[in-house]
């Protein structure tokens, strides 16, 4: 027994990051291991290509890898077939979890639910619940940024002083950049907004997160947590940034993204409240309907207000637009 190597709570779809993975091989590169068991092919790699490409160099060193659960020996040369049938259904199980977790993230975005990275987030940390909530201590910095923006100083100026005072920036790093000044100057969540799924991911296997360039749907979700900005200072900043031409692209994407978003918003809530209501109205037809015993033989006032909405008389027939949107002809 040489050593047990483990990768706890890591992705097995690429070997890049296994730092204990990487450090067994190199054992074996340096004489150290003669034979490798691990509990099935899926905790060794479900990566196809890396799967045979280790299981080959380690071969080469006559080393031997046995899966458990398949009860396979890659020194055995019969058991080359099943090794690539094996990883590449180890493959395909690790993209399928990876699409359904897409899934449930997609789900998540159109009800509203925001979930945001708040290791790096000056002004913002999260609660028991999940939800950002402000950092009390934080909230001066982010609004001295915006105000000193709007007094005139430029980013340089600004992360200068800030530098001067000591203060730290959301990694909690002494040096600030331009970059972190124009983050905080065009980031939605500070007026307590969310724009959701500005990146994806393009790679199951390598977990490449690419800019959203409306490949996948966006989601802008209103008053999701606490502002620490106001919109009027916030739409004051954008126009200035806009003015400026600093990063003139970038404004006019989020000012076009926030508009379309919203309206689009409001294009589905309509639609939701006049399904809804239309679902209310059939309801309320039916139940009517069962209500009556007897069959109707002749006109009905009470009846009619209440199953017709309107009837429209053209020359050669009738439109009858009953309430539970249901329209009959009825010609002359």
């Amino acid at each position: 027994m040489v050593e047990v190597y483990a990768d706890d709570g890591i992705s097995a779809t690429s070997t890049a990051k296994r730092d204990e993975f990487n450090r067994m091989i190199a054992d074996c590169k340096a004489g150290k291991i003669d034979m490798i068991l691990t509990k099935s092919i899926s905790r060794f790699a479900r990566n196809t290509v890396d799967c045979l490409k280790y299981t080959r160099e380690l071969k080469a060193l006559n080393i031997a890898v046995f899966f458990e659960k398949e009860n396979i020996n890659t020194l055995d040369a019969k058991d080359e077939v099943l090794i690539t049938i094996m990883a590449a259904l180890a493959q395909q199980e690790s993209e399928s979890l990876s699409a359904n977790v897409l899934l449930g993230i997609q789900f998540r975005n159109q009800q509203g639910q925001v979930r945001v990275n708040h290791n790096w987030f000056l002004g913002y940390t999260k609660d028991e619940e999940g939800k950002l909530v402000i950092v009390p201590e934080e909230v001066a910095i982010a609004r001295r940024i915006y105000a000193e923006y709007l007094d005139g100083k430029s980013f340089k100026r600004i992360k200068q002083g800030l530098e001067a005072d000591g203060i730290i920036n959301g990694a909690k790093h002494e040096k600030w950049h331009d970059t972190n000044i124009r983050q905080i100057l065009t980031n939605e969540k500070y007026i307590g907004d969310a724009l959701l799924q500005n990146t994806y991911t393009v790679s199951v296997l390598d977990k490449k997160r690419v800019p959203n360039n409306g490949l996948v749907p966006k989601y802008y979700v209103e008053g999701s947590h606490e502002a620490m900005i106001d919109k009027d200072t916030f739409l004051r900043v954008q126009a200035e940034l806009l003015e400026a031409g600093s990063d003139q692209s970038l404004i006019e994407d989020i000012g076009d993204a926030i508009i379309n978003l919203r309206e689009e918003r409001q294009s589905i809530l309509t639609e939701a409240a006049l399904k809804h209501d239309l679902q209310e109205r059939m309801e309320d037809l039916i139940s009517f309907l069962d209500e009556q015993t007897e069959a109707v033989t002749e006109y009905s006032e009470p009846l009619a207000r209440r199953l017709i909405e309107k009837i429209t008389v053209y020359d050669e027939k009738l439109v009858v637009e009953f309430k539970s949107g249901l329209t009959v002809e009825v010609e002359e």
